[in-house]
């Protein structure tokens, strides 16, 4: 019973989030590895060199599919779809070892980032009624419904940064921090946590509240971002250098993720329209995108919290970042957060009037 009347939201995400799979997402759970991919890899852009074969163009979700199988059979991460550390990968190609469908681990993301979206809720407003709205909030989201069904390394990203968030919030102190937050940055380009250790620093060094511990944690988070790498280290003899193959990755990014100008991402996010950098470099609209977007945004900007920031913030991070809907998926969480928070207040001051 202790456990019913303090965790009911939890149950009852659960609950709603196993039916919306079943009911809904056959796709999902129908989904198989297409094998052939491991071969098609070695022909497509992301191999440097001339290729034995005609060249193919494959999506970012078939790549990520097929190299993390390749990892597992003993590819080098630090050749094979080098621009992104490997650990979203592994899962993936973990997920198909196991199951033949790389979407399961999917699911898994998926289901973290709603629990941890409802912890948080529940801790920001002291009501797990509106901790669990803001979960239901994010599940009928265009884009979190949109990346689910793929082989993207977005969702578990959003998954880790909500997780290291909850328990920083909860124990600045804790060394496990460390953990998460290398995860977090070793799963996707580590842009994120590199964020949100500038977002935290920012504000330690304004409070004079910077201490060995924090640091201690990040210290912890290199290591273990470094582990990631593990096979790469092998292939070399140990001799792999990490910080060489980070700049490597930085510069990639710089060469081939660039906006045609700034705030093209803060344009996408508040109006759902992009300027492409391909072909005719014309104006497209995406269907994933809802006004709840820049209403959140707006809402968590006047509530002045450090959680009501982090989506302007990000925007503003990303800079001249090309512009893709399913980067707003780190961001998108904590735009139902703000509004379920501004909901409570406003019943809680009317509350306050009517009596």
């Amino acid at each position: 019973m202790f456990a019913i009347r303090n965790y009911w939201h939890l149950f009852a995400l659960t609950t709603v989030y196993l039916c919306y799979i079943v009911i809904f997402r056959g796709d999902i759970l129908s989904h198989r590895f297409n094998e052939d991919l491991t071969r098609q890899f070695y022909l497509s852009q992301d191999i440097p060199y001339e290729v034995n074969g005609n060249r193919l163009f494959l999506s970012d979700q078939d790549i990520y599919a097929a190299t993390g199988v390749l990892y597992l059979r003993g590819g080098d991460p630090a050749f094979e779809n080098f621009e992104h550390p490997p650990l979203g990968k592994y899962f993936f190609g973990l997920s198909t070892l196991l199951t033949q469908n790389p979407l399961v681990i999917q699911l898994i993301w998926g289901f973290l980032l709603l629990i941890y979206t409802a912890k948080l809720g529940s801790e920001l407003t002291n009501q797990k009624l509106f901790g669990l709205l803001a979960a239901v909030g994010l599940m009928s989201d265009p884009i979190f419904r949109d990346v689910l069904g793929l082989t993207l390394l977005d969702m578990g990203q959003a998954a880790l940064l909500l997780m290291y968030l909850y328990y920083f919030t909860k124990n600045p102190a804790s060394l496990s921090n460390g953990l998460i937050l290398g995860l977090l940055g070793a799963f996707k380009f580590p842009a994120a946590a590199i964020f949100i250790v500038a977002i935290i620093t920012i504000r330690y060094l304004y409070n004079r509240q910077l201490s060995w511990s924090y640091l201690k944690h990040i210290v912890l988070a290199v290591i273990v971002f470094m582990l990631t790498y593990t096979q790469a280290f092998v292939e070399r003899g140990g001799m792999f250098n990490i910080f060489w193959h980070v700049l490597r990755m930085g510069k990639f990014f710089v060469d081939h993720s660039t906006a045609s100008f700034f705030g093209a991402s803060a344009i996408l996010y508040t109006t759902g329209w992009w300027k492409t950098w391909w072909g005719d470099y014309g104006w497209m609209r995406t269907d994933l995108w809802t006004p709840i977007w820049p209403v959140g945004m707006i809402v968590g900007l006047l509530q002045r919290t450090f959680w009501g920031i982090i989506p302007v913030a990000y925007l503003f991070y990303l800079g001249v970042q090309a512009p893709f809907p399913r980067y707003f998926m780190i961001i998108v969480p904590f735009v139902y957060l703000a509004l379920v928070s501004s909901v409570q207040n406003l019943i809680n001051r009317y509350s306050r009037i009517l009596k």
